[in-house]
């Protein structure tokens, strides 16, 4: 089961980061898909293969393709990280959301009352309760 993961890291940080996570991937690819690959050759250019050799490069392939799979899902994910971050780097300062000082939030929040009943909520949600009236 996949499960999807957030955190935080510094922008200078994404790079080498993907680059490292590249690394592992490319291990994967070498071992998942090429050794399947060359091993699924393996059991057809036996001088007899027949329906074991076959049989063997069938299994051989279907890992391989398996590993291919999962290795699509990664890369899909590491494009993303990247496009956050060109996007990031493309976008004028000025769009940038800073977060206020601490004065200037407690200003634009109003006070919950004492006795207000917490529930859970979306970001987005949370917004839509805390902006100026």
């Amino acid at each position: 089961m996949r499960v999807g993961l957030s955190y935080s890291v510094e922008i200078e940080e994404v790079p080498p980061l993907v680059a490292d996570l590249l690394e592992k991937s490319i291990d994967q690819l070498k071992v998942g898909v090429l050794r399947g690959c060359e091993d699924a050759a393996r059991n057809l250019n036996l001088k007899n293969p027949g329906m074991n050799g076959a049989a063997a490069a069938v299994q051989e392939l279907v890992g391989a393709k398996r590993a291919l799979g999962e290795l699509d899902i990664v890369l899909a994910d590491y494009i993303n990280i990247l496009q956050g971050y060109v996007a990031v780097l493309q976008s004028p300062p000025e769009q940038l959301s800073v977060v206020a000082p601490e004065e200037e939030l407690e200003e634009t929040l109003n006070p919950v009352e004492e006795g207000t009943e917490l529930v859970s909520a979306t970001t987005q949600e949370i917004w839509c309760l805390c902006r100026p009236a």
